[in-house]
């Protein structure tokens, strides 16, 4: 909720994030499939534009996350009572922009030109390990910011820790 003073409010800004990440696992999961399919039909010329296609989300997927983790630090000192909150979520942010750009790495050094299906194979790993990341990304925000969204625990005090 944007306030009158024109802020928006640390509830509407995690979830906000929350859907984006919930868009991102959505957009893995149609990739992988569409990697799989190039597997079971060899399609070396469709597999060309799924990686595109991947690496084009995760480009922008790592913008989001970094224009988050900015916006968080650059809040720093006036969170209030969710001071501690901000700074936890900037550390997940930036913990999972490691994880994918090193994920993002293997993806560029597989070898797709001699053996397409092991390629492919290990492909589907990688964007197993991107739909998992955005899984825990979904659920460690949910964790850290259950106090924000259980007003009977809305406290600074009880905030989760990992």
């Amino acid at each position: 909720m944007v306030s009158a003073s024109g802020r928006v409010s640390p509830r509407v800004a995690v979830q906000a994030l929350r859907l984006e990440v919930g868009k991102y696992r959505d957009r893995l999961i149609e990739l992988d499939k569409r990697v799989r399919q190039c597997l079971h039909k060899g399609e070396s010329k469709e597999l060309s534009k799924v990686l595109a296609d991947l690496k084009k989300t995760n480009q922008e997927w790592l913008a989001q996350q970094a224009d988050a983790a900015d916006h968080l630090s650059s809040k720093t000192g006036n969170l209030g009572t969710f001071e501690k909150m901000g700074g936890m979520l900037e550390e997940i942010l930036l913990e999972q922009t490691a994880q994918i750009e090193t994920t993002c790495s293997n993806i560029d050094h597989l070898d797709f030109e001699s053996d397409l299906p092991a390629g492919c194979r290990r492909l589907i790993g990688e964007t197993r390990k991107l739909i998992d990341m955005a899984h825990s990304l979904r659920d460690r925000m949910r964790n850290l910011c259950w106090p924000l969204f259980n007003r009977r625990t809305a406290s600074p005090n009880s905030i989760k820790t990992f």
